[in-house]
């Protein structure tokens, strides 16, 4: 927390050193490794849970905005990633990976992405339905108009 609460109002590139080390952090869902009785407190804390995986989602997707802007595409990826280790559905994230695998020239990874998306997507029973914005960007950046239909026949 400490770590976003100093990316704010920061430089661009101190911005992206402060929240790419809070992203450091991120190592799979809140306190899923931890002994039951050191986090048992925060599993029947839903409101203080929700912040913590609130906060440490929103410091990625920021990061990768930064690392977009800036150029630095595998930053904006891995920013992506850990983003998703908490929250797998995280859309806006796969959209960051799609338009970094994009900007690095890597149809495959575009794919990839939207791949996990609709995967996801399903998990959460929306039957492989990706959301609008996620489907008009796969589109747009792989030109294909196709959405689904192509993305499916990629193995």
């Amino acid at each position: 927390e400490a770590l976003v609460a100093a990316a704010k109002g920061a430089s661009p590139a101190d911005e992206i050193a402060y929240l790419k080390a809070a992203c450091e952090l991120i190592d799979g869902h809140i306190a899923a490794d931890a002994p039951p009785s050191a986090y048992a407190w925060l599993l029947r804390e839903p409101t203080i849970y929700t912040l913590i995986e609130t906060t440490l989602v929103d410091a990625a997707h920021r990061c990768g905005e930064l690392a977009l802007a800036a150029g630095d595409c595998d930053l904006a990826r891995w920013a992506a990633r850990k983003g998703l280790t908490i929250v797998e559905g995280q859309e806006s994230l796969y959209r960051m990976r799609m338009q970094a695998a994009y900007e690095a020239g890597d149809r495959d990874g575009i794919v990839q992405a939207y791949q996990e998306a609709q995967r996801a997507a399903e998990s959460y029973g929306y039957a492989e339905e990706v959301q609008p914005e996620t489907q008009a960007l796969f589109d747009q950046l792989t030109g294909t108009g196709l959405g689904e239909t192509s993305a499916r026949s990629t193995p």
